[in-house]
């Protein structure tokens, strides 16, 4: 119970940031999951920092992992509960970026930059 319920949360911080995201580029808050994913698909086929950083699939892995797996199946275990967590809070830095590229972010967004300017779309290693 408190596994599932730690796993909803960090599924709510996704679903948070991802409106956050939509609403910093003038789309408003998604109206469902649905909603959210395809609008994350279509801002990713016309800006490349969003293709780059991969949030359409991020917000799909974590949507199945958190929200589907640990808070409804129940199958996560703490190990990898704490994995998909810390996943959350690249995540979140992630939509910071994506809302003001310019902005001091920390380490992730250097990290990002430095990959960009790079021509590296790899994103395994943001993992």
């Amino acid at each position: 119970m408190l596994l599932g319920n730690a796993c909803e949360k960090g599924w709510l911080v996704i679903i948070k940031a991802t409106d956050a995201l939509l609403e910093g580029r003038g789309l408003g808050k998604g109206e469902s999951y649905k909603d959210r994913r395809d609008t994350l698909w279509e801002l990713s086929r016309k800006d490349e920092a969003i293709k780059a950083l991969g949030l359409h699939d991020r917000f799909g892995a974590r949507e199945a992992a958190l929200h589907i797996h640990g808070f409804y199946d129940g199958m996560v275990g703490w190990e990898l509960a704490n994995e998909e967590l810390e996943k959350v809070e690249k995540y979140v830095v992630f939509n910071l970026y994506a809302i003001h590229p310019t902005r001091e972010c920390g380490s992730s967004c250097e990290l990002i930059d430095k990959r960009s300017q790079a021509g590296n779309s790899s994103r395994n290693e943001c993992l």
